[in-house]
């Protein structure tokens, strides 16, 4: 669920008018698109913490209140290596469902999109009720 929740945002964000969130969006698709998805997992898992000093390291990633919660919560040991695992393969999967939600969007009719400004639609109203229920239809139905 979140990593459609990732796709959609950055989905949306390449989508953009404007030139910065468009180029933002570009780039972080790209890159966790084309990075192997073991690649990213092994770098969340094992690299990123190593990049704190051993007390801050400890403090964020091992001993917080997340890790914590969901072990007094589920009953369950639950690792930081699981959520960063899990943290990898939403990055990884919400850039490639961008993609599909981008390419989604862009099999809808121009002529909608205008029909429903030239109403006096707003770029948010169009956005939700006519680009994500239509993007989302034409990314993830079969025809």
């Amino acid at each position: 669920m979140l990593a459609i929740i990732v796709g959609v945002g950055a989905g949306t964000l390449r989508l953009s008018v404007r030139r910065g969130r468009r180029t933002a969006a570009g780039v972080l698709i790209e890159t966790f698109r084309n990075i192997p998805a073991l690649i990213q997992i092994t770098f969340w898992t094992f690299a990123f913490p190593n990049l704190f000093a051993i007390d801050t390291r400890r403090m964020i990633f091992f001993d917080n209140a997340l890790v914590n919660g969901l072990s007094t919560d589920s009953g369950l040991s639950v690792s930081y290596y699981a959520l960063a695992a899990g943290f990898a393969l939403t990055l990884n999967t919400g850039a490639h469902l961008a993609e599909l939600f981008r390419a989604g969007v862009g099999t809808l009719p121009r002529e909608g999109l205008e029909t429903a400004r030239s109403l006096g639609a707003g770029p948010r109203q169009v956005f939700w009720r006519i680009m994500l229920p239509g993007g989302l239809r034409a990314s993830w139905t079969n025809r």
